[in-house]
């Protein structure tokens, strides 16, 4: 009869074996096993190594399904950092292409996100939308063009800088200005990294996106960037022609919502003082947003509206974001030597109630009025005479 011996295995923890307090051995993890691998895989056989590097290429290809749902529904700044997340994109970068059963990036559900009960948007991955940008350049993320995904457009014609200016939380119990400032800060970081820049304001109506009192934050930031856009036509990328030569104060009007129309006044009242706000800008049908403002919100709910904004302009900015760009509607323009209410009596666009609360603030200006007047005639009377004599 033939005997069989075997050799007892050694219930010995080797050196690298990980073991407790008591020197008892404790049963690692797959994940802490490849890693005490890979810690020694510079020492082992070239056959080894390419044996590992091959199966690790595998796996990696493996997770990527795992890696994008996480990408996808997972990110959570309160978790974890952007050299986290920085790390495993590097290590499976296609992950970032995987769409999901709507059709949409990674990137794109960063900005628009719901928490697990479907009831309030989950803010905690926006802060990575710089990030998913910047890696999906190197990997032509959403195509030519897009910026990693940036500029790509949904069904809706929307993309992922549109959904930064506008995606809001109505419910009352939101934190509505730490909402705006989280996409805000968003927003900064992209200009910061030069893949946000001036021209996509006016590209992507960004400042129509963002013109509402509780993405206040966001639209100033916008306007304060490019002003000029405030005053210019916003039907000019109109492909059918048809447009009215609205700005943007003429289109705030034709809201339900007159918080909007207060919203954009403020801020054009900022950078247009002695224009008062935009208030009396002609479209091309001669229509001015402060007679539009009459004719969709009530005479008198507009006044009280338009009243309380050029209460803010006269006396200082409201905020302290504001102080150092404060404007008063009652000085002089120092490029027409005009005073605002003078502007308001002006042409086809003279309003009545505008004018008298202008001259009601500061009757003073009357005094300047005349001097303007009369320094008018003398420069006329002027001009006649060297006509006279040459």
């Amino acid at each position: 009869m033939t005997t069989t011996t075997r050799t007892r295995r050694s219930t010995t923890p080797t050196a690298s074996s990980p073991t407790n307090t008591n020197g008892d051995t404790i049963e690692s993890t797959g994940v802490e096993d490849l890693l005490r691998l890979l810690s020694v895989e510079e020492k082992l056989s070239p056959e080894l190594r390419c044996a590992i590097n091959e199966k690790a290429n595998n796996l990696l290809n493996d997770l990527s399904p795992d890696i994008a749902h996480f990408l996808h529904y997972e990110l959570n700044d309160q978790k974890q950092s952007e050299d986290d997340i920085r790390t495993l994109i590097q290590c499976v970068p296609n992950a970032l292409s995987y769409e999901d059963e709507d059709g949409r990036l990674p990137i794109e559900n960063a900005v628009w996100r719901y928490t697990s009960n479907n009831t309030l948007m989950d803010t905690r991955a926006v802060s990575f939308v710089p990030l998913l940008a910047e890696e999906g350049m190197k990997h032509n993320v959403g195509g030519e063009g897009t910026r990693g995904g940036l500029l790509r457009n949904d069904e809706d014609e929307c993309n992922v800088l549109n959904n930064l200016s506008r995606v809001s939380e109505n419910d009352r119990d939101v934190d509505h200005v730490s909402f705006d400032l989280q996409y805000l800060n968003a927003i900064k970081r992209l200009r910061q990294m030069n893949l946000f820049q001036k021209e996509h304001i006016q590209n992507h109506d960004l400042l129509w996106e963002s013109c509402d009192s509780i993405r206040s934050y966001r639209f100033n930031y916008l306007a304060d960037w490019e002003p000029a856009l405030l005053r210019e036509s916003q039907s000019q990328n109109d492909v059918d022609g048809d447009g009215d030569g609205d700005s943007l104060l003429h289109w705030c009007t034709s809201l339900y919502d007159i918080s909007v129309f207060k919203t954009v006044l403020r801020t054009t009242l900022r950078h247009f003082p002695h224009e008062l706000g935009l208030l009396l800008l002609e479209n091309s049908q001669g229509c001015t947003p402060f007679r539009k403002a009459y004719q969709e919100f009530g005479k008198e709910e507009a006044w009280k509206t338009i009243q309380t904004c050029l209460d803010e302009s006269a006396s200082a900015s409201e905020s302290e974001s504001d102080a150092g760009n404060k404007t008063r509607i009652i000085e002089k323009d120092p490029n027409t030597n005009m005073y605002p209410f003078m502007f308001a009596a002006a042409g086809d666009t003279s309003e009545l109630d505008l004018i008298f609360s202008l001259v009601r603030r500061d009757p003073v200006v009357l005094l300047g009025a005349g001097q303007c007047v009369e320094q008018g005639k003398a420069e006329i009377v002027s001009s006649r005479k060297r006509k006279n004599t040459e």
